[in-house]
């Protein structure tokens, strides 16, 4: 149920740009499990292996925002390191 609910709110890869549907992803939670994270809707969110994969290497990080979790990419990407959903997914969400 919870995987259901967070891939109502994702609709695929979180990560911004990447165009993974919901059936070619998986959990990840925002705060490790082991480090004390819950397992609830709120402390996770969608990424694809390659994204997930990235995350892990440092690419990008994880902020939680009202609830909805958004990527911070490097500056090299974003100098202003704004917090971002992914507009493949949620269009309304695109940089102007």
């Amino acid at each position: 149920a919870q995987k259901r609910a967070i891939a109502a709110r994702d609709r695929g890869c979180a990560n911004p740009g990447c165009s993974m549907p919901v059936h070619r992803t998986e959990v990840h939670h925002i705060k490790a499990f082991s480090e004390g994270g819950k397992t609830n809707v709120s402390n996770g969110l969608l990424l694809c292996i390659r994204c997930h994969t990235a995350y892990h290497a440092g690419h990008f990080e994880v902020v939680v925002i009202a609830q909805i979790p958004h990527v911070v990419l490097p500056a090299s990407r974003d100098p202003l390191r704004l917090p971002r959903r992914n507009w493949v997914f949620h269009p309304e969400t695109a940089a102007a």
